[in-house]
């Protein structure tokens, strides 16, 4: 282990492998650490936040990491708690397994997908 790397919120230790998923400045994990703007998004010429890709992708792949890694060693009720959301990934086609968006289910007449 790296002998430092622990989120200050909850409390998980991050080794070599899993080091891009924690900001070392904020000692926290990827997502419980703040989303602070030019680092994980620009605001754009509209007002709207702009979110660097990257950092979104490694955000939802860390929830698909802590969701299918059985071993954990504190539970993910405690690990969710206080988590900060960057934007959400927008599924591409119809790929339900890809993220977290929406509760998409499928309208068999429309033979479509449509939110709830």
């Amino acid at each position: 282990m790296n002998g430092g790397l622990i989120c200050s919120v909850c409390g998980e230790e991050f080794d070599e492998k899993l080091e891009k998923y924690f900001d070392i400045e904020q000692k926290k994990c990827i997502l419980h650490c703040e989303k602070k703007e030019n680092d994980w998004y620009v605001i754009s010429s509209n007002g709207e936040k702009d979110w660097n890709e990257k950092k979104v992708d490694q955000f939802w792949h860390y929830i698909r990491y802590e969701l299918y890694n059985t071993s954990r060693s504190y539970s993910l009720e405690k690990a969710y708690k206080e988590v900060v959301f960057p934007a959400f990934q927008y599924p591409s086609e119809y790929d339900f397994s890809v993220n977290f968006y929406s509760n998409i289910m499928y309208d068999m007449e429309a033979n479509s997908p449509f939110r709830s």
